[in-house]
């Protein structure tokens, strides 16, 4: 896994001069075996299968995946979120990075309180209140609350993620052949370094 991992990185790092904006987001990703239950033994219901998550970030510009984490399908988003950053902070110039409600906390937010030149818009609750003892967060709810124009414009570029997504399952599908985990969580990075790969063969068509 960590030679996957490793793998994954290095396939992203030739695209860093194009990269400054990410985004960061989650999918599910089935597998060939199911979750059974006695209702669906006595009335025959049919089972659902199990999925894992995938956790990415990756350039709104170029579509490169800059980093993962697979996990089981009950690790919450929000978690994921700070490893996801840190794993990129050495290899580009993280300039933005995008995320939706699900990411939204003040300990992701105040990662970024420290961080030169570098800010997160996590998409706000209609609950939300500001928190003035974290810059990063009362920077961006101020933006949310006053430039609301200017945040959606640049936070709807978090549909690059999304977009990414779309492009994964549609080449390298969204159902896991491998049986256990340990064997699910290779195989998706797999898909994720092909796809890394597409990337860049699409990227040297377009600038040589």
């Amino acid at each position: 896994r960590e030679i996957l991992h490793s793998m994954l990185k290095a396939s992203a790092t030739p695209l860093k001069q194009f990269e400054d904006t990410f985004s960061v987001d989650s999918s599910g990703f089935n597998t060939r075996t199911y979750l059974t239950s006695w209702k669906d033994e006595k009335y025959g219901t049919k089972p659902k299968r199990k999925f894992v998550k995938c956790h990415i970030i990756c350039g709104n510009k170029t579509h490169v995946v800059a980093d993962a984490v697979v996990t089981e399908s009950s690790v919450a988003d929000a978690k994921e979120f700070i490893p996801l950053v840190n794993g990129i902070k050495g290899e580009f110039d993280v300039k933005h990075v995008l995320a939706d409600s699900g990411y939204l906390s003040k300990d992701n937010y105040a990662m970024f309180d420290d961080m030169i030149d570098t800010d997160a818009l996590i998409m706000f609750k209609t609950n939300s209140r500001d928190y003035e003892n974290c810059p990063a967060w009362h920077k961006a709810y101020a933006k949310f609350r006053e430039e609301e124009d200017t945040f959606y414009r640049e936070y709807n570029q978090r549909r690059n993620v999304e977009s990414t997504f779309g492009a994964i399952k549609d080449k390298y599908g969204e159902t896991l052949k491998a049986a256990k985990f340990p064997a699910q969580e290779s195989e998706l990075y797999c898909k994720l370094i092909a796809y890394n790969i597409s990337v860049l063969v699409k990227m040297a068509h377009e600038v040589y």
